[in-house]
This record gives C-alpha cells, structure tokens and sequence, in this order.
C-alpha cells in the first residue's frame, strides 16, 4: 500500500495536489481511486 498526502489552501487544492503527485508514480499492476475526497468538493457531503 502506498499513500500519498496533498496540501492546498483548501481541500479541492489539496486534492489536486494529491493526484498530481499521484500521476507522476508508476506501478507495474498499480490502480488507485479517482474518487477520493470528490463528494466533498462537489458539495455532496461536509466534513
């Protein structure tokens, strides 16, 4: 298992960071999710 953290002003910035990073590692047979924290971001849910 690998983690990665993001860090913005603000959770969509973080996010981003996130998966910026994340889109610049390559793991042979690697999958990850593109839905991590996206509810929030789009209102559906608060934390």
């Amino acid at each position: 298992m690998l983690s990665i953290v993001g860090v913005g002003d603000d959770l969509e910035a973080a996010r981003a960071d996130a998966y910026a990073t994340l889109g610049d590692i390559k793991l042979p047979g690697g999958h990850f999710r593109k839905d991590i924290g996206l509810a929030a971001v789009e209102g559906r849910i608060t934390l």
